[in-house]
């Protein structure tokens, strides 16, 4: 049977004294810890890591924290102490949960740099076992670090773009450029400068001109750096020099400077040449082209006087003799020849006027349209690709939207024309458009091709779409400045819209945004000629009822006075304005002849025209104006014109239409 055997006294008496021993030890630990805990420069967090109920780590508890952690990471330490992760940092997830639960799980030390999202810094971090289920956190804020070094990459990165944009730029420029140090050792060349010696830059570079070049030659060059070293200043010079492999002889003019380093001290010489072998051969024919420019000016001055002298002086008969007619004793006779010798200088004026006009055609290029097949969605796809990179920059939304397949989209028109159109119209809506987005493409309706650009820009106001097209028309101050430039983009789409058939329209919203319609026929179908009306075909009355649309009183007054003739029995209509006409003609169905002015405010003729045919395709409209081109010729017919009369208007061009369109009525 074993009893119990008690310690004895001396061995308790040593028990206590080493637990004694051990507590001190354990409180001097605790004491040196917690003054490296309290003198650390780095952040310190001792975690609690929170399991579910599968025992995968979900987050983790903050139980203890250093007082400089607050200086790393900005919040106080007691603010920070008894807080779980996602509350603390305000997250949906724990950060680094991941990885924390790695270290409490495999107990080995992870240390690593990452940019922590809820703060926004940079942290250098080294996470360690503790005991179970701990894990403390030494951490320090290195964002000021990761941004110098960012800086230093990306200054890095920008001086290579910077070295390889500017190779690109050298080679790019047509002239030829080197540079050689004190030595005359090439330094660098461009492109040219390799094409023209006919020798790769490798072959170039450290090499002197005695190396590349013969004897002579090299004398020379070395002679002209050393004239530029000296002076310290640009110095011109020409240069014959042998090019390429075949060794052809070649003046080349070269501007030499010295190259300055960092230290403004001289580093060597920089040259930019360039070939003037044609301007040697061509010296005699600038001195015979002068000769000739300055005969030139003397004709173009004898013109000018004439010219002066051709519009004078039938002036001068007009303003004259209309004077005279002012005289109540003059006779009869006397008077009907003033008025004979004004219709006389009138018409001697017109001629002299069309005569400057048809000069002036004749001195400019009859443009023509060269139609061919092309396909639209390769033609939109490219432009795409031109503007993207512009929308990009300006981060506007650019969209294509087509309305067939490539084989489908094929069209008989002019290439370059329809090319140059869309290019000016988009490269438009993007200077104009900040935010948003920019969208063409294109639509079939009844055989015309509708393409259009539509933009979320500033807008234009309506008072101002009138003279969008106007060449170097400014619509107003403000955008003036935005636009800059002479305003020749939509004007010159115009004109070329018209040069392959088309139109082009625009609609437009103040602070919303403009589209531009262009279009063209999609089918270039044979038509056949409308059928010309004849007054069978027209409602007529006992008393005829005649339109003039006219916005010049004196022109109007000139019509109404031949019509109210003494044998003539019409009802006059007059009508100041398009928009005018069209109510007038709303009100007054019995109306049997239009004398359209095509010029006119509000709405022109053109528009007015348009309008009557809607209402009624067979009343005769006769456009009249003082633009008698055959431009606007075709125009006038392609509204629904039936004649056209040119201003001035004569009485015998009058009596014809009279007679055309209501022949049982005759002119006095």
């Amino acid at each position: 049977m074993n009893k119990d055997k008690r310690p004895s006294y001396k061995e308790l008496e040593d028990r206590i004294v080493e637990l004694e021993n051990r507590r001190k030890a354990a409180e001097e630990s605790k004491t040196k810890f917690r003054e490296l805990f309290l003198s650390m420069s780095e952040g310190l967090y001792l975690h609690e890591m929170i399991f579910d109920e599968s025992g995968s780590a979900i987050n983790y508890r903050i139980i203890e924290a250093n007082p400089v952690s607050k200086k790393h990471i900005g919040i106080e330490p007691k603010d920070a102490i008894g807080q779980i992760a996602t509350d603390l940092y305000k997250t949906k997830e724990a950060p680094l949960v991941d990885i924390y639960s790695k270290v409490v799980k495999t107990g080995k030390t992870e240390i690593f740099e990452t940019h922590f999202d809820p703060m926004g810094k940079w942290f250098s971090i080294s996470a360690f076992k503790i005991g179970k289920e701990k894990f403390a956190t030494v951490f320090s804020d290195i964002t000021h670090r990761m941004k110098n070094e960012q800086e230093i990459k990306e200054a890095k990165h920008q001086a290579e773009t910077d070295r390889l944009r500017l190779q690109a730029i050298l080679d790019t420029v047509p002239d030829l450029i080197w540079m050689k140090d004190l030595d005359g050792r090439f330094q660098m060349c461009n492109k040219n400068f390799e094409n023209h010696f006919g020798k790769p830059r490798k072959e170039i570079i450290g090499k002197t001109d005695y190396e590349l070049f013969d004897k002579k030659n090299a004398d020379f060059f070395r002679q002209m750096d050393k004239k530029a070293l000296k002076a310290g200043k640009p110095t011109r010079n020409e240069e014959l020099i042998k090019k390429g492999k075949d060794e052809s002889l070649i003046y080349l003019e070269t501007i030499k400077t010295p190259f300055y380093g960092l230290d403004k001290k001289v580093e060597g010489i920089l040259a930019v040449g360039r070939e003037i072998s044609q301007r040697k051969q061509v010296e005699e024919e600038l001195r015979s082209a002068k000769e000739r420019a300055e005969e030139s000016d003397r004709l173009k001055s004898t013109f000018l006087a004439n010219m002066s002298h051709e519009i004078r002086t039938p002036m001068n008969g007009i303003l004259g003799f209309a004077d005279l007619l002012n005289d109540d004793n003059l006779s009869q006779e006397q008077r009907k020849q003033y008025v004979n010798i004004i219709s006389n200088c009138g018409n001697q004026l017109i001629r002299v006027i069309d005569d400057i006009l048809e000069i002036s055609r004749l001195e400019t290029r009859q443009i023509k349209a060269d139609f061919q097949n092309i396909c639209l969605n390769h033609l939109l796809t490219e432009l795409f690709s031109i503007f993207k990179l512009n929308s990009d920059q300006k981060n506007v939304t650019l969209a294509l939207k087509t309305a067939f397949e490539d084989n489908d989209s094929y069209l008989k028109t002019d290439l370059t024309k329809l090319n140059k159109i869309l290019s000016n119209l988009i490269e438009n809506a993007l200077r104009y458009t900040s935010k948003g987005y920019v969208e063409f493409g294109y639509y079939v309706e009844n055989n015309t091709l509708v393409i259009y650009v539509k933009d979320t820009g500033i807008g234009i106001a309506k008072d101002q779409l009138p003279f969008i097209f106007d060449r170097f028309r400014q619509i107003d101050l403000e955008l003036s400045k935005k636009a800059g430039g002479l305003g020749l983009g939509l004007s010159i789409a115009r004109e070329n819209t018209e040069l392959i058939g088309g139109q082009i329209t625009v609609d437009s919203t103040p602070g919303k945004g403009t589209t531009f319609f262009v279009k063209v026929p999609f089918l270039r179908e044979a038509k056949t000629s409308p059928v010309k009306k004849s007054i069978d075909q027209l409602s007529y009355n006992e008393k005829p009822v005649i339109l003039i649309v006219e916005d010049e009183e004196i022109n109007y007054l000139y019509l109404e006075t031949i019509l109210k003739a003494e044998k003539n029995d019409y009802k006059i209509l007059h009508a100041w304005n398009g928009k005018e006409a069209w109510q007038m003609f709303l009100d007054n169905p019995e109306i049997n002849l239009v004398f359209m002015d095509l010029k006119m405010p509000l709405m022109n003729g053109f528009e007015a025209t348009e309008k009557i045919r809607e209402i009624n395709p067979d009343i005769p409209v006769i456009a009249q104006t003082a633009y008698s081109t055959p431009e606007e010729m075709k125009k006038a017919i392609a509204v629904g014109c039936d004649d056209f009369i040119s201003k001035p208007i004569s009485r015998e061009s009058l009596e014809r239409i009279i007679t055309d369109f209501i022949p049982s009525k005759n002119v006095v």
